[in-house]
């Protein structure tokens, strides 16, 4: 790599850490950063005494109606396990500062893909965008549970200038 070539990657990744000041420098790359998953899981729930977990419940997106959720404590174990079928919205250690001049998407991992777990739709994080993102990652598996741990790379944002 020449010398102008390795300062316009090392302007690039300066350019990451001012929009994900606390990214760890191991996950930067010249356009994208890996994401890890904060510990912070959320999960369908389902009151005992409305209907079972296993009841179909139809849910009107133009109505009020919201679905419950529970935040799921990892505890010491520091994991989740995603049961088949399973879905659950994991938050990101990095929080973002996108000014107005970037936009990011967020990309599946290998990691995730081999074992059939991935995002549930896509991801566009848009300009001027604050704060940690919450991914919804389903797992596609029909017989094996899946474990995310916390600290986990859970996904990758690409970042582009507008």
């Amino acid at each position: 790599m020449s010398a102008a070539q390795a300062a316009v990657v090392e302007h690039d990744v300066r350019c990451l850490q001012a929009l994900v000041p606390n990214a760890s420098p191991f996950n930067l790359q010249t356009t994208s950063l890996d994401i890890t998953a904060s510990g912070v899981f959320v999960r369908e729930a389902f009151p005992p005494d409305v209907r079972a977990a296993d009841e179909p419940m139809l849910i009107d997106v133009r109505s009020s109606q919201a679905l419950l959720a529970e935040r799921l404590d990892v505890g010491a174990s520091g994991h989740v396990d995603l049961p088949p079928g399973g879905c659950v919205v994991a938050e990101t250690a990095e929080r973002l500062a996108l000014d107005d001049a970037y936009c990011a998407m967020y990309q599946s991992v290998s990691v995730l893909n081999q074992v059939f777990v991935g995002p549930v739709g896509s991801v566009w994080v848009q300009p001027g965008y604050e704060g940690p993102l919450r991914i919804a990652l389903r797992n596609h598996n029909r017989v094996h549970a899946y474990r995310l741990h916390a600290g986990q790379v859970i996904g990758q944002l690409v970042f582009f200038r507008l």
